[in-house]
């Protein structure tokens, strides 16, 4: 009984982080990330790359191929259909994993934007106030 109550609780914490990792995966590919593009049982077309500023890979055999605001999915399907097209293989298996993301910064904080503000500009207003009372008797 502990075991399967054990196996809920571990599977209850593990679900929501795996659902993150979905949501993350599912974004669109921008300039600057890092990503990995796996052809299954073909190393040589393997390749690790970051998209450029004009919004695309190098990829063997492709040349240049433009990825920036696709997801994942569809950049692979996109690669894989052009390896088919290319003649280069009858029926690839293409997988894009994300290394590094750089596209899609978050802003900086306002905690940290508060921290960096002056003392006199953090203060409240009644605490202001009061001090200045202080500071005139």
């Amino acid at each position: 009984m502990k075991r399967i109550l054990m196996g809920l609780v571990l599977m209850a914490v593990a679900l929501p982080g795996l659902s993150q990792t979905t949501e993350k995966s599912d974004g669109k590919l921008g300039a600057g990330d890092a990503i990995r593009v796996t052809v299954f049982q073909q190393p040589d077309l393997t390749t690790e790359a970051r998209v450029t500023e004009k919004g695309t890979i190098p990829m063997p055999l492709l040349g240049e191929v433009k990825v920036a605001g696709m997801t994942q999915t569809e950049a692979a399907a996109k690669i894989a259909g052009d390896l088919k097209n290319g003649k280069y293989l009858k029926n690839p298996q293409v997988s894009i994993a994300v290394t590094t993301l750089r596209s899609r910064r978050s802003p900086t904080s306002s905690r940290r934007r508060a921290a960096s503000a002056p003392a006199a500009a953090r203060r409240s207003p009644l605490r202001a106030t009061a001090s200045r009372r202080r500071s005139t008797c």
